[in-house]
């Protein structure tokens, strides 16, 4: 849906375009009107080579095995310690090309926390899974401040990320969709509403602030059920 309303945006501008460079007006007809089928989505997939294709990269080399021996550890500590999976939390980090579409790239890094949720009157305690990226370095529980000596730290087993990182669970692709969104949502309200165009809003109106708007608005839809 959000591919088959570019071009109508992109036509829309062109018209817009066109209308003020025949300042004179001499032409009365009525400006042409364009919108973007599934039929030309279809074709659009066939000129691009779109196709749907099998995960690979960081899923393909994931061992299976040692992350379903790491669920019954995982369960075993749990049962073991009592955390709760109120008491449970999981982190990661993503980057986002915040302003990718159509004129730029700058990244962001994202640091997304995955609550499994509360309870009012559980111990105060929590268990922090995180997995083995450099930027996590080992032996975390050693820098925590005794204030928060409650948290115990856990670490994936290299290669199982994409298998048993909560976080990649479709949670973090979740957000970035929801993102791409109320993005493009952003950009036809404005464009519709005013006399801006969609150069001139991703140029001179697409800023940090309103990006990080966008990022909250997207982050609070990502559902929490399993």
């Amino acid at each position: 849906m959000i591919i088959s309303q570019k071009p109508s945006a992109i036509f829309a501008d062109l018209m817009h375009a066109q209308a003020e460079d025949d300042a004179e007006g001499t032409s009365k007809q009525a400006p042409p009107k364009y919108k973007a089928s599934w039929g030309w989505f279809e074709k659009f997939k066939r000129r691009s080579g779109v196709h749907s294709v099998v995960r690979h990269g960081e899923f393909a080399s994931s061992d299976t095995k040692v992350a379903q021996a790491f669920v019954k550890t995982f369960y075993e500590l749990t049962v073991q310690e009592g955390f709760s999976p109120q008491q449970v939390f999981n982190c990661n980090e993503t980057g986002l090309f915040w302003k990718k579409i159509p004129l730029g790239k700058p990244l962001f890094r994202l640091d997304c926390e995955d609550i499994f949720g509360r309870e009012a009157n559980a111990p105060h305690k929590c268990l922090l899974v995180l997995d083995n990226a450099r930027i996590h370095p080992p032996g975390l529980e050693d820098f925590i401040l005794s204030d928060f000596s409650f948290i115990k730290v856990l670490y994936l087993p290299s290669n199982t990320t994409p298998l048993i990182q909560p976080m990649n669970q479709q949670v973090t692709s979740s957000f970035k969709k929801l993102y791409t969104k109320y993005l493009f949502k952003r950009c036809f309200e404005i464009t519709d509403s005013t006399n801006v165009t969609l150069r001139e809003f991703w140029k001179e109106h697409f800023d940090v602030v309103i990006c990080l708007k966008i990022i909250d608005t997207a982050w609070r839809e990502v559902s929490s059920a399993p």
